[in-house]
This record gives structure tokens, C-alpha cells and sequence, in this order.
């Protein structure tokens, strides 16, 4: 079968596409086998070549068994043969992701605008103090109620986590000595974006003070897991590459999965509806930035349209959504309701804008482009509530108050709308106080 997202694809580029294939599990090998004999046959080889040369970002293939999928590029002719073998399942479109909190429009301008700072770049002996409108994540804290959960004894001890996105700084003055494990899913290794690193120390970070304003994160005592998914300064990966993630997540025993990242391309068909379905039946809580796509209706990205996983928008400290946060209901299915929940991500509604501050990567853009760069940076997104969502989880697990995705659902006690969802999750409402 070929998906109906991947035959509109190949209607708009029949020279070539990337493609996932999934295969019956008994013959996956041999149909690898087939494939790659397939591009030996006229002028695929050379096309899978120049193709890599042109691609905007490195295109990494990959060979996931546990759902018997792999990847590779294809013209409309190699496709049609693929999906005439014997066992295929289905032929589908390797899709791009992106991270929520990276620039949407006008990549080359900023490209050209992050090349130039980048050459000049000369970080500052002392730390400035932030400005008025930038809020440091030791505030989202005190917001959150994490103050009392510490007072309590919950810090993440005993919680693995793990987060898909731009890659990680490990030697950042936040994560020194910190639990984490590092791995890849791409050719590219540094976090040239920052989003990575920051979603991170969001979570996991330890406390620094930088001219009064406290930086620390949710749960600096939990384990954490950075699988690199996305790649160039922007941000930007492939589905494989997000599914070898999720792979990567599965067999380092993650108890929660941080995706802050997605695509406004939403396809029912896709192979990531059947791993994050699996993922979620083995008990694992998959909890994702809803997209930066608002305020329109019907704006909820993928995947956290769906069912299986939690939706998180975007508010300022003032407790109003974010303009920019995806709405519900759920594009393919409106009696599906998004967000879940929603919390701190800084907020275009306010004036001036709010952003959060914390770390990031050291000669990343996000650093780099900062007013100030010096391994720290401000941004805003549903890429950010994300975190802050997913540590409040990481100490309901720990305390016990918490154990699956509908546990976290039940915690609240008003129902679900497409703007707020249930509402803000924080220590109060785990407690059973909302």
C-alpha cells in the first residue's frame, strides 16, 4: 500500500522522495535485500547520490527491526516496484519534523544573519543582567509550586527521561556531572540550534544565579536521555529519524518521552501513529509541544494529535494562551480535544512579548542570535511549555501520584477545551488540588 500523503507527494516531486517502507517482520531482511538491488538497477544509484549532495540537510538511513521499517530515497518509478514486493506493508512519506521554538519563515535570511554573528562571535566575560520581559526558569518554579515539591523530597530521583531534539552541550556549566546519556540518530553531532540543550536544562539543569535571577530546572535529579532527531541551525530532521529516536528512548527504559518538536503535516497512515501507539501501550507517557501554529482552530500539530500521547500548550505568567499555540480540536478527528494541559512557554500575547531564560548551547544560533550570547539565550514556544510539562511529570512519577498518561488526564478536575485544555499542570494539581 502506498500512503495517500506519500501518492500527493509523488504527484509534486516524481524525480525523488524520501520514503519509509514497512515490511512484514518475517521478511524484512530480505526485502532490505531486494531494495538495495533495486537501486543498483539503472540510474537509481547515481540519483540516491546526487540527491544526498542536494538535500538541504543530511539525509541518514536507517534499519528500525522492532517495526520493521527502514528508509531510503526513491523516484516514482522505484516506488511503485517497492511497493509491488512481496510482504511490503506499505510505502510511506519520509516527512519533515521540526523543532517548536525555531524560527518558521525565512530560513535563509536567518541563515545568512547567523553566519555572520557566528564569525564575529566574542562571548562576554560578565553575565548581564536579563532583561524586564525575559523570565528565568527559577520563576517558572515558584510558578509551578516546585519549591514545596523539593521541600517535600522530589527532586527526580529515579525517573528517566528521555528527550528528542536538536542534540545536547553535556559540558554546559548546567549539565556538568549531571545523569546524561547521549546518542544520535543523524550524521550531524553538535547542537548547532541551542533548542536541544535548552529543552534540557529546562528540565535537568543545575542551579546557577546569574546578576539575581536564578536558573535551575524542574527535576535536576532525574536521568535524562538526548537522542539528536534534528539537524542545521533550524532545527529540522526526518520521521525516520524521529522513529530511530523513539527507538533509542525504548531501550534505555525511558518512563517519559519530551518530543517538543513536530510537523504541521498530519498523515494517519504514517508509521510513527503505529510506534507511538506501541510505545504507549507498553506504559511509556509521550508528552508533546502542540505546535506553534495558533490561534486558529484545528491548528494541533503532529504527533500530538493524537490520542495516545499528552498535548502541551503555550501560556504567559500572566495565565493567558499564547497567540501562537496550537488550538484544537484534533485536524482528523474533532471529538479529540488538544491540548491536554498547558504551561510556561513565554507568550506573544503580552506586551512586551515574554520569553523564557535559560541555558543553551554555547555557539549555538539560539546562543548565538541572543542580545547577550553567552551560553544562555531567551525564546518562546510550545517547545518550552514542553519541558516544564514534562518535569512536573518526572516528580509525579517519582512521588508516586502518577503512573500513566490518563493518570495525568484525571489529575484535573475541569474538563477539556481546545484553547487550555484542562488546564495548567503544576504541583498543586498532582497533589489533587485542581
Amino acid at each position: 500500500m502506498i500512503t495517500k500523503l506519500l501518492q500527493k507527494q509523488m504527484f509534486k516531486s516524481p524525480s525523488y522522495v524520501p520514503v519509509i517502507v514497512e515490511t512484514r517482520s518475517d521478511m524484512f531482511d530480505d526485502i532490505f535485500d531486494k531494495v538495495f538491488e533495486l537501486k543498483k538497477v539503472g540510474s537509481f544509484m547515481d540519483l540516491w547520490d546526487s540527491v544526498k549532495l542536494k538535500m538541504d540537510i543530511p539525509y541518514t538511513e536507517h534499519r528500525i527491526r522492532r517495526w520493521s521499517l527502514f528508509n531510503t530515497i526513491a523516484n516514482v518509478d522505484t516506488i511503485n516496484k517497492i511497493n509491488a514486493l512481496q510482504g511490503v506493508v506499505s510505502v510511506g512519506y519520509d516527512r519533515r519534523m521540526r523543532g517548536w521554538g525555531i524560527f518558521k519563515d525565512g530560513y535563509e535570511k536567518l541563515k545568512g544573519r547567523y553566519e555572520e554573528l557566528k564569525s564575529k562571535y566574542k562571548p562576554p566575560q560578565i553575565a548581564p543582567p536579563p532583561e524586564p520581559n525575559w523570565v528565568p526558569t527559577g520563576k517558572i518554579r515558584e510558578l509551578l509550586g516546585i519549591n514545596q515539591a523539593e521541600a517535600e523530597g522530589f527532586s527526580g530521583n529515579g525517573v528517566k527521561v528521555a528527550v528528542l531534539d536538536t542534540g545536547v552541550q553535556a559540558s554546559h556549566k548546567q549539565l556538568r556531572d549531571q545523569d546524561i546519556t547521549v546518542k544520535y540518530a543523524t550524521v550531524e553531532r553538535r547542537d548547532d540550534a541551542g533548542h536541544g540543550c535548552m529543552v534540557i536544562i529546562i528540565i535537568v539543569g543545575k542551579e546557577v544565579v546569574r546578576n539575581g535571577a536564578v536558573i535551575k530546572g524542574i527535576a535536576p535529579d532525574c536521568s535524562v536521555l538526548s537522542v539528536k532527531v534534528l539537524q542545521t541551525p533550524f532545527g529540522i530532521g526526518f520521521l525516520t529519524d524521529i522513529i530511530q529516536g523513539l527507538e533509542e528512548a525504548r531501550k534505555w527504559g525511558a518512563h517519559i518521552i519530551n518530543l517538543s518538536l513536530g510537523s504541521e503535516v498530519i498523515d494517519p497512515e504514517g508509521a510513527d501513529v503505529k510506534v507511538i501507539r506501541d510505545l504507549a501501550n507498553q506504559g511509556i507517557i509521550i508528552n508533546c509541544a502542540v505546535g506553534n501554529s495558533g490561534p486558529e482552530p484545528s491548528t494541533v500539530n503532529s504527533p500530538a494529535n493524537m490520542k495516545e500521547v499528552l498535548a502541551v500548550g503555550a501560556i504567559g505568567t500572566d495565565g493567558v494562551i499564547a497567540d501562537y499555540s496550537s488550538h484544537g480540536p484534533c485536524p482528523i478527528d474533532i471529538n479529540v480535544k488538544k491540548p491536554d494541559y498547558v504551561s510556561y512557554g513565554g507568550s506573544n500575547s503580552m506586551t512586551p512579548n515574554e520569553y523564557i531564560y535559560s541555558g543553551t548551547s554555547h555557539f549555538s544560533m539560539m546562543d548565538v542570535m541572543d542580545k547577550y550570547p553567552n551560553g544562555y539565550g531567551n525564546s518562546m514556544g510550545s517547545s518550552f511549555s514542553c519541558p516544564n510539562g514534562s518535569g512536573m511529570i518526572i516528580l509525579g512519577l517519582e512521588a508516586g501520584l502518577i503512573r500513566t498518561t490518563q493518570d495525568i488526564r484525571n489529575k484535573f478536575k475541569r474538563s477539556p477545551d481546545n484553547v487550555y485544555g484542562r488546564g495548567l499542570l503544576d504541583w498543586k494539581t498532582l497533589k489533587g488540588g485542581n
